[in-house]
């Protein structure tokens, strides 16, 4: 019995967890640079399944690129390869496909959420002057003067944490610098949600509640059937 308790319970986690991932997928479709949230079933050891442990759940993101759309807006950086553009967090370096920046009053270019763009190196990039351009390699130009590069990242995303804001934290020893970044200024990149793929999610998710309902409705009947053998017997 306990088994088919422990069936259902993780078949009904299982679709509630489908669930708010697609909907959580389809409610950032218009984010710039926004990864899917991916789960993925764990399988557990014999041993755990012996003491009534039950299948657990590994998040991930996919790394499906998104599409590059022409913004026309010289704060707008999309990144065309691999890499993450680094932002400094409170605690420490977060990272971001979302290139949708800002300037601050005192120069500084922001990422999302008001966070300062990290230059290669270390450090906030800073704006002196109103006209600047960023060239394929991340370099930021103000005329022929470079006062800068932004910091692009690469990692195994599988080692990151994702943050409620949809940005990654992860070691340093397991990131390292992308060396020739493909950087497009003037463009955004679309987030990588596919708005049928999250609609079959949620009909899956949909179908694995029923199938667990209908377990806990089994488990339901043969206990009142045992009670009332007992009863009878008594």
């Amino acid at each position: 019995m306990g088994d088919l308790v422990q069936s259902a319970t993780a078949i009904l986690s299982g679709a509630q967890q489908r669930a708010e991932e697609a909907a959580h997928n389809i409610s950032n479709m218009a984010t710039p640079g926004y990864r899917a949230r991916r789960t993925f079933a764990q399988v557990v050891s014999q041993a755990d399944v012996a003491q009534g442990g039950i299948a657990q759940s590994a998040p991930t993101l996919s790394m499906k690129p998104g599409g590059l759309s022409e913004t026309g807006n010289p704060l707008d950086v999309a990144i065309g390869g691999e890499g993450f553009f680094e932002l400094r967090g409170e605690t420490g370096s977060l990272f971001t496909r979302n290139g949708q920046f800002s300037r601050a009053d005192d120069g500084r270019l922001l990422g999302p959420g008001g966070r300062a763009v990290q230059g290669a190196g270390g450090g906030d990039l800073i704006l002196t002057g109103t006209e600047f351009t960023i060239s394929a390699n991340g370099d930021l130009l103000e005329g022929d003067r470079t006062i800068g590069r932004l910091s692009i990242m690469t990692f195994d995303v599988n080692k990151a944490v994702l943050d409620i804001d949809g940005l990654l934290t992860v070691s340093p020893a397991d990131r390292e610098t992308v060396d020739a970044p493909l950087v497009r200024q003037g463009f955004l990149e679309s987030s990588n949600v596919a708005l049928g793929d999250e609609m079959i999610g949620l009909m899956e998710a949909v179908r694995r509640a029923e199938t667990g309902q209908r377990l806990m409705n089994v488990y339901d009947d043969l206990m009142g059937r045992a009670v009332t053998t007992f009863g009878q017997a008594s």
